[in-house]
């Protein structure tokens, strides 16, 4: 009997704890991601201002990762 309750407490909290990291980690690493976003869109501005075609075609690309990210955690 004590092993019966020991065994379903033991998974209740591991079931909790996994959905707590699911259900706070999403938001942050959204947060994240438009960060990085607006700071990949500042650097392109910058290197647009000084003419730099290879600086831009490098933060397009990690532009493109970042967005392609963010479209999957988001579903969009």
């Amino acid at each position: 009997m004590n092993a019966t309750w020991i065994t379903l407490l033991v998974v209740a909290i591991l079931g909790l704890t996994k959905l707590l990291t699911w259900w706070l980690g999403k938001p942050r690493k959204l947060e994240a991601l438009r960060r990085r976003e607006r700071e990949i869109l500042e650097k392109m501005r910058t290197a647009a201002g000084h003419s730099d075609d290879i600086a831009i075609a490098r933060f397009e690309h990690e532009l493109n990762l970042v967005r392609q990210d963010l479209a999957f955690l988001t579903g969009k």
